[in-house]
């Protein structure tokens, strides 16, 4: 027993435990490295793993790009062509008459006037015109010009609405002579068309003047019902004369512009006036400017 003790509490047992300790740490510290180089390893290959990941959601994506951007082109090509198909059916619809085209000498326009048969003196054309609106203007003033007079002597103070009357009485004569010229074109033996012009002008300024003699007629009233019921409240507090002279002086529009398309029938007649489109000038009239 005292030589176990010797041998354990000896200078070589001391030594011996001393390196079984240091190996014991050593192997230890090995130990927690390698734990360290597994864990790291571990991480390694994880992040190999999402980088890996990453690179084929990037490829994805590419391709993603790369099919988004052919479709893009697609659609642009396609709206091209829809839109180039658009314009061409808008230009088939609107046909020649549409069409810009540059205007020729002597104010001769090609394009504006391409459904009408021969060319056009745009210059010419305004003087008709002008002629018309003239001729219009003097002939409708003159034959509403017993009505006018009629009204003034029923009327109070400067004459004012008188000269008011007169000066509207022309000016819608001469839009009617310019479109009645217009209208009328070529077709000069056309009863019906000469008299559905003058009866739109006379009907469209009669009926204007009788709707604002309603209007009047009810508000004089104090109605504010439908109109009927105005003009029954009207006529009922003595409105039926103005009702009546309104309808009258319908009548009367329709009368002078009948007797304004007869002055410009005379004038087409004679050669005063040209129907539409203008004659050129020939050789025996007026020189071309």
């Amino acid at each position: 027993m005292a030589e176990l003790d010797r041998a354990l509490n000896g200078e070589e047992s001391k030594a011996l435990w001393e390196d079984l300790e240091s190996a014991a740490l050593r192997v230890s510290r090995a130990r927690a490295s390698y734990e360290e180089m597994e864990a790291r390893e571990k991480e390694l290959l994880a992040l190999k793993a999402e980088l890996e990941a990453a690179a084929l959601m990037e490829a994805e994506l590419a391709q993603a790009d790369a099919q988004v951007e052919k479709l893009e082109a697609e659609v642009a090509a396609a709206e091209q062509a829809a839109r180039a198909a658009g314009a061409a059916l808008i230009e088939a619809r609107a046909g020649s008459a549409f069409r810009t085209t540059s205007t020729g000498s002597g104010g001769q326009a090609e394009g504006k006037w391409a459904a009408s048969t021969g060319s056009i003196d745009e210059d010419k054309e305004r003087e008709q015109s002008a002629k018309a609106a003239t001729v219009a203007a003097v002939a409708g003033t003159l034959a509403g010009l017993p009505f006018l007079l009629s009204q003034r002597a029923q009327e109070e103070g400067t004459g004012l609405g008188f000269l008011v009357a007169a000066a509207a009485l022309a000016a819608t004569c001469a839009l009617f002579g310019v479109t009645y010229r217009y209208i009328v074109r070529k077709d000069v033996g056309n009863i019906q068309l000469k008299a559905g012009a003058v009866g739109a002008f006379g009907l469209a300024r009669g009926l204007a003047q009788v709707d604002t003699t309603f209007s009047l007629v009810g508000a004089g009233a104090g109605s504010a019902g439908d109109g009927l019921t105005v003009v029954t409240d009207g006529i009922a507090n003595g409105a039926l004369v103005p009702v009546a002279l309104s309808l009258l002086e319908a009548g009367e529009g329709v009368l002078v512009l009948a007797l304004t398309a007869t002055a410009l029938e005379y004038c087409l007649q004679t050669g005063f006036l040209s129907t539409f489109p203008a004659e050129p000038p020939s050789s025996s009239g007026a020189s071309p400017k």
